[in-house]
């Protein structure tokens, strides 16, 4: 596991075009400028860039997805994928922590992962793939 700061213009997620984004999606223009931009209306971007504001808060329309300046870059807390093979659970939920201290009741929860309904393994895989972005982060203005 790694937490690591990731600077605007080395962030995973590049804007294309015409394509569908959710509300909270962070991407940084295919041709950096040294901003992030967050999704405040979910939308389709246009088939064409966007003038980008380079204001923290600022917004700009692109198709129908409104962006928000929202940072120079943020710290990432990220991991390796989850690949278990030959394994039986129901798991609802996931849990990511630190397991450097030496016993239980010393290592940190840093982040519960909600799968939002019940994942089933019986005999066999269960993995968990991480977003590109990692499995959280903090924006930095």
């Amino acid at each position: 596991m790694t937490i690591a700061y990731v600077a605007a213009n080395s962030w995973a997620v590049a804007r294309a075009n015409s394509t569908a984004y959710i509300k909270g999606d962070v991407v940084r223009p295919a041709t950096g400028n040294g901003f992030l931009y967050q999704v405040i209306t979910a939308g389709t971007s246009a088939g064409t860039i966007p003038t980008y504001p380079t204001v923290i808060g600022d917004t700009v329309t692109d198709g129908t997805v409104t962006w928000e300046c929202v940072g120079r870059g943020a710290w990432v807390l990220d991991a390796v994928d989850v690949a278990a093979t030959t394994v039986t659970v129901t798991a609802r939920y996931g849990v990511v922590y630190n397991s450097t201290p030496a016993t239980n009741a010393t290592r940190p929860l840093l982040a519960l992962i909600d799968f939002g309904v019940d994942k089933v393994a019986t005999a066999g895989n269960f993995n968990v793939t991480w977003h590109a972005t990692g499995i959280a982060f903090v924006l930095v203005p």
